[in-house]
C-alpha cells in the first residue's frame, strides 16, 4: 500500500511540475512577443547608451525586428534620452528610442 501511496505523489508532483513549466514558458514566450520592435532605419548599436561608445552590433537594418531588454537613460538623440538594450546575436547593445517601432513601453523594466 505504501508502494501504491508513493507512486502516486510521485505522479502527482510530475504532472504539477509539468504545469508549471507550461505556464513559465508560456509567460516568457509572451513577454518576449511583448518586448520587440522594428527599426525605422538602418543603426548600429553600442555598448553604453552613447553614440561615441564602441559599436556592438554593425549594419542593423530597417524593418528588423529586434529583442528589446530594457532601456536606460543616456545621451539625448533628436530630443530624447531614453535608450533601449536589444539582445542580437547573443550580444548585448544600445539603440536610441528613436530609431524603434511597436515597442510596448509598459512590459519594458529599467536597465
Amino acid at each position: 500500500m505504501r508502494k501504491i501511496a508513493t507512486i502516486a505523489l510521485v505522479t502527482v508532483a510530475t504532472v504539477l511540475s509539468g504545469v508549471v513549466v507550461a505556464a513559465g514558458t508560456a509567460n516568457a514566450h509572451s513577454a518576449a512577443a511583448e518586448n520587440t520592435g522594428y527599426l525605422k532605419r538602418a543603426t548600429t548599436s553600442y555598448q553604453e547608451p552613447l553614440n561615441t561608445s564602441i559599436p556592438v552590433h554593425f549594419g542593423l537594418k530597417q524593418d528588423q525586428k529586434v529583442l528589446i531588454v530594457c532601456f536606460q537613460e543616456g545621451q539625448q538623440v533628436n530630443g530624447n534620452n531614453v535608450w533601449f538594450r536589444i539582445g542580437q546575436d547573443g550580444k548585448l547593445g544600445f539603440i536610441p528610442r528613436d530609431v524603434v517601432n511597436g515597442v510596448n513601453p509598459d512590459a519594458l523594466k529599467h536597465c
